[in-house]
């Protein structure tokens, strides 16, 4: 008798035990359906990608605008696919934001080659040390690049904001480095300026590297009209751009990729159009005020007389890294490329490159997308 309730037991438990254990087997099964489909192959995802860019790279190549243009017209800034454009309203307050080599000084220049060709005004506030953007803004745009001749510009468009009428575009680059540098004081008046601007045809672009609400406050925000993100850093700041889970810009991947945000639009992953700092130099400038403070080159060029001998460049470790890189894989490379080759981190070789081509060490091919580069010939072989 006792064996036989053992055996039932044991029957029992094991019955028990299967069970659970094709429950778990289902679950499993439905959860890896479901990730295979959020996330396609990594193999054929990076064969779509070079694809794209090597193929059809022309078609996310900014092209300059035809017929006649007004501030009040969509701009393009974006494209879904390869055929249809994405374009905003830029007679408005917009956030661009981004990290380093995402996209986001490209998208900013994009809208501004818009202002340009619809005849209004560009003003650029740059506090970055050196004001990298106002070297390749200077030849359109009044630029200020110190907090005193902010501060007195914000006041001058206080005491006369209707100005001539025209539109005018400010382009705040970074954002956070203005707001941690102004006082309260100044700071409301700022704020003050963004709350009339629109009245008066003033348009402020914010862009921003990593927004916060400390860089980012809402007096800020609930005046901003459409919002455009390339790739973030955290989920922390993907919901302080949108405040929606739903837009979720830190997983975007790439530089140009870009989420567009204008009413009550989807979020559809885009890719943004592409305008080289070359190129947007060479645009013809719109009407301008002079700076009050000067222009400055991010980088200091080193002009050294040409010898009758090639003399060695005296470069920084890493730029040897990024020289090494370009010379072993001997055919151009983006920068993305590089950043894999050397290890080191996005924003310092996008820093070395910057260097590099302004010594002539490298050259780059702006109208690649992304851009290439490679050494310059008669820097083959470096003493380093």
């Amino acid at each position: 008798m006792i064996e036989i309730i053992l055996v039932f037991a044991a029957l029992v438990v094991a019955a028990w035990w299967i069970r659970r254990r094709i429950r778990m087997l289902r679950v499993r099964r439905a959860e890896a359906f479901r990730q295979k489909a959020l996330n396609p192959p990594r193999r054929a995802r990076k064969a779509t990608v070079w694809v794209l860019h090597r193929v059809f790279a022309h078609r996310f190549l900014w092209r300059p605008l035809v017929g006649s243009v007004r501030m009040t017209d969509p701009a393009p800034v974006a494209r879904r696919g390869l055929v249809r454009t994405v374009r905003i309203r830029i007679d408005r307050h917009l956030l661009i934001a981004g990290l380093t080599g995402s996209g986001k000084s490209s998208t900013a220049r994009v809208l501004a080659a818009h202002v340009l060709a619809a005849g209004g005004q560009l003003e650029l506030w740059d506090l970055k040390p050196g004001g990298p953007e106002a070297a390749v803004w200077g030849g359109s745009a009044r630029c200020e690049t110190s907090p005193a001749g902010i501060v007195a510009r914000i006041r001058d468009l206080l005491a006369d904001p209707a100005r001539d009428g025209s539109h005018l575009v400010i382009v705040i680059d970074e954002t956070s480095s203005l707001v941690r540098q102004l006082t309260a004081k100044q700071f409301d008046e700022l704020c003050s300026l963004v709350d009339i601007a629109r009245i008066y045809n003033i348009h402020c672009w914010f862009g921003c590297q990593h927004p916060s609400r400390e860089n980012l406050p809402s007096a800020i925000q609930a005046n901003v009209g459409a919002v455009i993100s390339h790739r973030v850093r955290s989920k922390v700041e993907s919901g302080v751009v949108f405040n929606d889970p739903a837009w979720a810009p830190h997983e975007l991947r790439g530089p140009g990729a870009v989420l567009v945000q204008e009413g009550d639009s989807e979020p559809v992953r885009l890719r943004a159009l592409w305008l080289s700092p070359e190129r947007f130099k060479a645009l013809p400038g719109g009407p301008q005020i002079p700076s009050s403070t000067p222009v400055t080159d991010p980088v200091p060029l080193i002009k050294v007389p040409p010898p009758v001998e090639a003399a060695p460049v005296e470069l920084t470790d890493n730029q040897e890294l990024v020289c090494l890189a370009l010379e072993l894989a001997d055919r151009p490379l983006p920068a993305k490329a590089v950043t894999e080759a050397t290890g080191l981190p996005q924003n310092r070789v996008s820093d070395a490159l910057r260097s590099l081509v302004a010594r002539s060490v490298v050259t780059k091919d702006p109208d690649a997308y992304p851009n290439l580069y490679e050494l310059a010939p008669a820097n083959k072989e470096l003493d380093r």
